[in-house]
């Protein structure tokens, strides 16, 4: 819900966000306030959290592993990006709630949900708890949601540099399902990025399809006896389970089967395949590292 994964910022763009947010007084230090503090405490961070929607919609054994792994998975610790990220959405919140003033990062953000609720019968929820339409038992938190009796309009902050499209963003639809009404007609998502607004609007029949197609993955994913993994770049990227997993594993080593010979007898397309995933393996190996001697 405060996008702890948004960790794909590099560190000068971190320098320079954190710079122009020291600027502002709603936002300086590195701690958030007592009462998102406390309330961070007492998320329970649902199992098929819609931020990972990607995970666990392609991969239904991946939840099953982690719990299975428990405390070998090494903790995750967040990045300064990570951080930051909850920073932001700190301050934008805030503003929402008429606590404190937006930072340059963050007004184009507020500028934008005010907007959107600027309708009379308009209902503006920052932080609003959403309960997940496949486990009632469980919620998510969407940044803010701004309802009427015939519109849903989920409205999410990235503070990542990488782009992220609204149009088929399950976990901004999750969230928007889940605030629906029975006299709800239409469903808007839009990612709010930098000075940029994406938006996705779908009617309810349409919504009802993809709801269904999600419920059945997500009951997949749910169940302790279903244990099959897939391996894929979007599933894999945020997974805690990658030192340990199989299908990961093998996925990652295929590019290796020939290196037993000189790498200039490789062929380019080889060596472009490898040089492609060097992130990839280089992280995976750290994990590894991390997972080891961290017992």
């Amino acid at each position: 819900p405060y996008h702890l994964i948004e960790s794909n910022l590099n560190e000068k763009k971190v320098d320079q966000i954190k710079n122009m947010c020291n600027m502002c007084p709603q936002a300086r230090g590195n701690e958030p306030p007592a009462n998102q503090i406390e309330k961070t405490k007492n998320m329970k961070h649902a199992r098929c959290s819609p931020s990972n929607y990607k995970r666990w919609m392609t991969c239904p054994g991946a939840i099953t592993l982690q719990e299975k792994l428990g405390n070998l998975i090494p903790p995750d610790e967040g990045s300064s990006a990570a951080q930051l990220g909850t920073q932001l959405h700190s301050t934008a919140e805030r503003s929402l709630k008429g606590e404190g003033e937006p930072c340059e990062a963050t007004q184009f953000y507020v500028d934008y949900c005010q907007a959107a609720a600027a309708a009379d019968d308009a209902e503006m929820i920052v932080e609003a708890v959403v309960p997940l339409f496949f486990n009632r038992a469980e919620h998510g938190y969407a940044d803010c949601v701004v309802r009427t009796d015939t519109t849903v309009h989920v409205i999410d902050l990235k503070t990542g540099s990488i782009p992220v499209d609204a149009v088929n963003n399950y976990q901004l639809f999750i969230y928007a399902y889940g605030m629906g009404q029975t006299s709800t007609e239409t469903f808007t998502m839009t990612i709010v990025q930098g000075d940029e607004a994406k938006s996705w609007t779908i009617d309810t029949h349409q919504a009802d399809a993809i709801a269904s197609v999600i419920g059945v993955k997500a009951q997949a994913a749910l169940n302790p006896y279903v244990t099959k993994l897939e391996a894929s770049d979007e599933a894999c990227m945020w997974c805690p389970c990658k030192p340990f997993c199989k299908s990961y594993t093998a996925k990652l080593i295929e590019g290796f089967k020939d290196l037993t010979v000189p790498v200039e007898k490789l062929s380019d397309e080889k060596q472009a395949h490898l040089f492609a995933h060097k992130s990839q393996i280089t992280k995976t190996l750290t994990a590894i590292e991390s997972s080891l001697f961290s017992r």
